[in-house]
């Protein structure tokens, strides 16, 4: 396979991606989020895909400011989003930095953007993860204005894109470096 063929994928994958932002039924919609905790162990969660960049190379997600996932990725941005799509029988892996959006103007975007029943996730009065007593119930809601102020919108910077694509006929896995200039390196790693 030839260089061309190496940008094929590359540009593939990010195809992928934006068709799984608008289609839910997508293999790429629900994926896979990997960070570190302050004790150093990995945590992984799935994660709904809100927007993909191939110019800015960010991949876009929300989650709820009280959540550990935003503590640990203000502690340690590095993080790891995996991608599996059955029916394109392709995995992708994007490794990268987040940056994370609170109270302002891009936070602000995607609020407005957000279907009600989405903007109900960040209503509860209850921080994600944190301990349930029989007398809690996620019945109360915060007021809308309160609720905003739960969303955070993340975006992944990608700084290393690997996808494997599974076929009968051989796998075949490649591996792209990005480098902050714009430019891209990719070379065939064995799958």
């Amino acid at each position: 396979m030839d260089a061309l063929n190496l940008t094929d994928g590359y540009n593939r994958v990010w195809q992928e991606l934006a068709v799984a932002v608008k289609n839910r039924r997508h293999g790429f919609r629900a994926f896979t989020l990997a960070t570190v905790d302050a004790q150093g162990f990995p945590q992984a969660r799935t994660m709904v895909l809100r927007g993909a960049n191939p110019e800015s190379r960010t991949i876009r997600f929300h989650c709820d400011a009280r959540s550990p996932k935003t503590s640990e990725l203000r502690e340690n941005p590095a993080a790891c989003a995996v991608f599996y799509g059955t029916d394109e029988k392709l995995q992708v892996r994007a490794y990268g930095a987040v940056t994370i959006h609170r109270n302002d103007s891009v936070s602000e975007e995607a609020w407005s953007e957000m279907q009600p029943m989405s903007r109900d996730a960040y209503r509860t009065p209850f921080a994600p993860g944190s301990r349930r007593v029989e007398e809690d119930r996620d019945r109360e809601s915060l007021p809308p204005p309160d609720a905003y102020k739960n969303l955070v919108v993340c975006n992944l910077t990608v700084s290393r894109l690997e996808w494997l694509s599974l076929s009968s006929e051989g796998h075949e896995r490649v591996r792209h470096d990005l480098a902050s200039d714009g430019g891209l390196s990719s070379h065939w790693v064995h799958p």
